[in-house]
């Protein structure tokens, strides 16, 4: 996807696609990990909310700046 405003709509979409997928899975399915190195559903959620506002930014800059001069993101492990 190389249009950032496409990338925005699907980010404003996101929460009304995302949510009600978590609130059907039971609780304890959620916070289950496949594998003790994978991150479980309810990780997976929470890493994609705490990042959104970053990645909003970003875009937004995008937008609204010809040749933006963005930070290098390496997320933590």
């Amino acid at each position: 996807m190389n249009d950032p405003k496409a990338v925005l709509t699907a980010l404003e979409n996101a929460p009304a696609i995302l949510v009600p997928l978590i609130r059907d899975v039971p609780s304890a399915w959620c916070k289950r990990r496949p594998l003790p190195h994978k991150w479980s559903a309810h990780e997976h959620f929470c890493h994609v909310a705490s990042l959104e506002p970053r990645f909003r930014g970003r875009l937004e800059k995008m937008l609204a700046e010809d040749n933006p001069e963005l930070e290098p993101f390496y997320p933590a492990p």
